[in-house]
């Protein structure tokens, strides 16, 4: 949602990570914009994502965290 839909309203509220349905609100937006669930589409929209990523982090700290521990787990993995 943050990163293909940052306009969203709910996504402005303070306690975005905690929402109870975050999916509901992918079915919410207008209909030539909406995410379907095939791996095509999120394919197509991997470079949307990719560049967004940096946005994501900052404004929510779950991604924060995932970002941080994600980064850690690599830099430990032996190099094959």
């Amino acid at each position: 949602m943050a990163a293909c839909f940052p306009g969203d309203k709910e996504m402005a509220k303070k306690a975005w990570e905690c929402h109870p349905n975050p999916a509901a609100r992918l079915g919410q937006q207008p209909k030539q914009y909406r995410i379907s669930k095939t791996h095509a589409d999120y394919e197509k929209r991997k470079p949307e994502l990719q560049a967004r990523w940096p946005y994501v982090a900052a404004k929510l700290s779950e991604a924060a965290r995932f970002q941080s521990d994600f980064t850690a787990a690599v830099q430990a993995s032996p190099v094959s």
